[in-house]
């Protein structure tokens, strides 16, 4: 039996014995193509169980349902023709199954690590108290997160990240700014705009936020959602994150803002003053683009996953120096555990009073000619 096969069969395994938890597709064989990896988990829909798969391309999430049949079919012609690399995780155990470009296959087991992690989890929902409450709540209602009061199973990882995001934005607004005007940039379908919203409003702030997105029809729906819910201080505008006219702001946050519009946004924070910006990157195409590593570092880059990583350690090392240039206090953290979402770093930039350090851009030359790296987007638009 081939690996593939091999590996499929212990999908099929763990379904069975309803012990599977989470499956990701990645490394994709055509560098060029546009869907980048995929999720995939079992779910219960209108009483039947089935395989939703998450498609995730630079600007946009896709999800599709297939029976399990029909999922596991689709699951073997992804792993032959797309993607080099599985990552299941399950109660039971973890199998990792990798393939090399002449298609041999290689397959790791682990001891699970949802085992205990997972029980205490559960324990820990039931007791923990929420800063976004579930009963009565219109908009994750209408954002399919909530079903009778409760988060629905194949939604419990996202509702995690929109709770873990309030919770730092209370951290880091505190009671310091009333009737705060936010703006969110790229919001998709403004799960978090939302959130921080309800949040804000829940405290007696009275805030002003307005999500901007690039997609006409997803902000009809925010707003129409917003309207049923009657979040007069809320409201989603249509434009790119770049060619938005800015006004004064106290707070903008960019979450997963595809590449350099995170820069876009990050500006689009300088600009308006903005007291506090925070920003969650995606991918980092134009630095990875951009460097050109000479000596012993090539032994890094030769590497394209290796040097993926180094190319986001980059950006966002100098995406946080740029701001600090720029008069702000930055602070680089993980957002949610990789259990949960890919994307975990979180960029928190605060308007500082003290003075900016006279080496600042010379410790951005210094990183910069390390990694043979010209430009960075961003410092195009702050000096």
């Amino acid at each position: 039996m081939d690996k593939i096969n091999e590996f499929l069969q212990e999908v099929k395994s763990l379904l069975e014995a309803k012990v599977f938890n989470k499956l990701t597709l990645s490394m994709k064989r055509d560098k060029k193509a546009e869907l980048k990896s995929i999720f995939i988990k079992p779910i219960s829909l209108r009483g039947e169980q089935k395989l939703s798969f998450v498609y995730r391309f630079p600007t946009n999430d896709v999800t599709k349902n297939f029976s399990y049949e029909v999922g596991l079919a689709q699951l073997e012609d992804e792993l032959k023709t797309k993607f080099l690399k599985a990552d299941l995780m399950s109660s039971d155990k973890d199998v990792f199954l990798t393939i090399d470009k002449a298609g041999n296959g290689k397959i790791k087991r682990k001891n699970s690590q949802l085992k205990d992690e997972h029980k205490s989890s559960v324990q820990h929902d039931k007791t923990k108290k929420r800063l976004i409450q579930l009963e009565g709540n219109l908009y994750l209602k209408e954002l399919d997160i909530v079903v009778d009061g409760k988060v629905k199973r194949n939604r419990e990882d996202k509702f995690r990240q929109i709770n873990k995001f309030v919770e730092i934005m209370g951290h880091v607004l505190g009671d310091k700014y009333h009737e705060p005007v936010i703006a969110d940039m790229g919001c998709g379908k403004g799960y978090l705009t939302f959130a921080l919203y309800d949040y804000l409003n829940s405290l007696s702030l009275n805030p002003k936020v307005i999500g901007v997105e690039l997609r006409p029809k997803l902000v009809e729906f925010c707003n129409q959602i917003a309207q049923k819910a009657n979040f007069n201080g809320l409201s989603f505008e249509a434009g790119y994150i770049g060619k938005w006219e800015v006004d004064k702001l106290d707070v903008l946050i960019a979450l997963h803002a595809c590449d350099t519009a995170t820069d876009d946004a990050i500006y689009q924070g300088i600009k308006s003053g903005a007291k506090v910006i925070v920003c969650a990157p995606c991918c980092h195409r134009q630095v990875r683009k951009s460097m050109q590593t000479s000596g012993a570092l090539k032994e890094i880059t030769r590497h394209g996953i290796l040097m993926e990583r180094e190319a986001e350690i980059l950006t966002d090392s100098l995406r946080s120096l740029y701001l600090e240039a720029c008069g702000y206090k930055t602070k680089v953290m993980e957002f949610i555990s990789t259990e949960h979402t890919p994307k975990n770093l979180l960029i928190i930039a605060e308007k500082n009073s003290q003075k900016v350090s006279d080496d600042i851009w010379a410790r951005i030359d210094a990183l910069k000619e390390i990694w043979g790296l010209k430009e960075h987007y961003l410092e195009s638009l702050v000096k």
